[in-house]
């Protein structure tokens, strides 16, 4: 296997030139018109596919439990 697959982009792709241009990169040299559909929509997919900035930190937030405390605000004690 001479192609390392690397599972494509953590996160998705929000620009749609660069989308367009990661995609038609895909189809560079394939001359079957139905197998460049394929390769290109692929491709497109694994452009925006992946995991947002929002999920990525909430996957962190559970870490964040022992050094936050959790109970409810209290007010101020005045001196």
């Amino acid at each position: 296997m001479s192609k390392i697959e690397t599972g494509g982009p953590a996160f998705p792709m929000q620009e749609p030139q660069a989308i367009h241009a990661f995609a038609v990169a895909a189809v560079d040299g394939i001359t079957d018109p139905d197998e460049r559909d394929r390769a290109y929509i692929k491709a497109r997919a694994e452009a925006v596919g992946g995991m947002s900035l929002r999920d990525h930190f909430a996957t962190h937030c559970g870490a964040l439990g022992d050094e936050v405390s959790m109970t409810p605000h209290q007010p101020l004690r005045k001196q």
